[in-house]
């Protein structure tokens, strides 16, 4: 009829016209948008289908195969504690991406992937599971059939959400038995991380992996240890807020609540940032930064990422992650070395005490000479005693120095008025008889010691109630005789490992 029309009032040549744009025009439609749409929804349910056909027909026999370097590595226990494991990833970028496909290759039986976001080009630098084809489509999807096509024995719960305070009732269930953080929002990782501690569940976290490049400076430590990390910073801040103390209090006497520092660990690099967040485009400041985030209060600006690197604070991760979930959990380093600079400063501020507690305020560090220790030996009190952390209020203070003090058991006298012969055949000050504490601690310690020594002695106690003076004024100066008991553990517990090394 519409032909008639147009024959009729314009000729069979515009007919024509007409014809060929509607048959172009149909074409047009059916290549670039209905074929699409229907050939993915059908290549998608045909993966499902292969994907559950493989999962029903693959032997146990080839699994065990699969999985028989991690059996070989962990033991068949530890393996069958893996295979049992029931994790959630929240975050599936460059760092969650690599995490989530390595615990998928170590065969865990549940996997829950938890990502609101969609593949773009430019994830592709650092993504682990998404090519070309996957642009545009769900993270959470992709890396879903990136594990069923390499294990697809591992049960996926792909979801598709944003986790905040809203949903994380519903993806942190009471049996998972640990949580990886992948998220770069800060206070999305607060809540995050606050509801995993109220709930007791293990948390990994991982840190800013953006602007850095050296592998070299990773670290696996607790959130409070993680150092030159501006996330983590801001990420202790922000559970401050919430009550949650991981950077700890300097008043060993404060009734607030204190974390746990070793509740919540972390991959982070102390690397300095490299580079900073790209500027606003042209666009972005004449329509309003606001109005191009992925969601509100979202960060706008773009953050320069070398791909390699959240791939490798990914892997780190799933292998910190994988042997808690074994039973056989590493003891990582805590912390970056500390620098010359930084251990010289140190060893003078106690040295001046020293000498100052035997010959007076005048004295110069110069004098203390019966400090018995090698440069390792400091280092290996500070970083794996002490953890570099206060041993009464457990902060890392790292704007200013924390300072070594000398313990109420130390061999050599807390007070002496004897000649300079005399003071040469004093014990010397070993470094198992150190601990580290914030400065104005060290400081009360030092007063308190130096007190009951000087009373004791004119008092001439024995030996047995001279060491017991010395115990109450260690404990009165720092928070109580609990305290002071916990310190004498980790001293001997030092010893001990010294003993089995030597």
């Amino acid at each position: 009829y519409t032909l008639e029309v147009i024959m009729a009032q314009r000729g069979s040549a515009t007919a024509v016209v007409f014809i060929m744009a509607t048959s172009v025009t149909t074409i047009i439609v059916y290549e670039f948008l209905v074929r699409p749409i229907v050939s993915r929804y059908f290549k998608q349910k045909k993966d499902d289908h292969n994907s559950e056909r493989i999962k029903k027909s693959l032997p146990e026999t080839m699994i065990k195969e699969m999985l028989s370097r991690h059996e070989a590595f962990f033991g068949s226990e530890g393996n069958g504690r893996v295979r049992d494991a029931r994790v959630v990833v929240i975050g599936l970028g460059g760092v969650g991406s690599h995490l989530a496909t390595m615990l998928g290759r170590a065969g865990v039986r549940w996997l829950r992937l938890v990502d609101f976001d969609l593949v773009s080009l430019s994830s592709l630098n650092r993504h682990a599971a998404a090519g070309l084809r996957d642009v545009g489509t769900k993270k959470t999807e992709c890396v879903k059939r990136f594990i069923e096509a390499t294990a697809p024995f591992v049960q996926i719960d792909s979801c598709p959400i944003m986790f905040d305070s809203r949903t994380k009732e519903q993806i942190l269930s009471d049996d998972i038995d640990i949580v990886f953080d992948c998220i770069d929002d800060v206070d999305t990782k607060a809540i995050l991380v606050e509801a995993c501690v109220k709930k007791n569940l293990r948390i990994i976290c991982a840190m800013g992996a953006g602007a850095k490049a050296d592998p070299t400076r990773l670290c696996v430590a607790p959130l409070a240890d993680a150092v030159h990390d501006p996330l983590a910073v801001k990420l202790r801040w922000k559970l401050r807020g919430r009550g949650l103390d991981y950077g700890g209090l300097e008043d060993p006497n404060h009734d607030g609540k204190v974390a746990d520092p070793f509740t919540v660990l972390c991959v982070y690099s102390y690397e300095p940032p490299r580079c900073g967040l790209l500027p606003l485009t042209q666009e972005q400041r004449i329509e309003g930064a606001n109005n191009f985030g992925a969601l509100t209060n979202f960060r706008v600006r773009v953050l320069p990422v070398l791909g390699a690197m959240p791939a490798i604070m990914g892997h780190g991760m799933a292998a910190i992650g994988l042997c808690q979930l074994a039973g056989q959990p590493i003891s990582p380093s805590p912390r970056e070395p500390l620098s010359r600079k930084v251990k010289q400063k140190m060893l003078q501020d106690l040295k001046k005490r020293e000498a100052r507690r035997e010959f007076g305020s005048h004295a110069l560090p110069e004098q203390c000479d019966w400090l018995d220790f090698l440069s390792p030996e400091l280092e290996y009190l500070i970083t794996e005693v002490w953890r570099a952390r206060c041993a009464v209020t457990n902060r890392k203070l790292e704007r200013r120095p924390l300072a070594l003090a000398r313990w109420w058991r130390s061999a050599r006298p807390f007070f002496s008025d004897g000649t300079t012969e005399e003071r040469q055949s004093l014990p010397l000050v070993l470094v198992d008889e150190l601990i580290l504490l914030a400065p104005h601690l060290a400081e009360r310690l030092d007063s308190a010691l130096n007190i009951a020594a000087a009373q004791a002695q004119s008092r001439q106690s024995s030996a047995d109630d001279t060491q017991q003076a010395l115990f109450q004024a260690a404990a009165n100066a720092l928070g109580g005789e609990q305290q002071a008991r916990r310190i004498d553990n980790r001293l001997q517990y030092m010893r001990v490992i010294s003993c089995k090394g030597s």
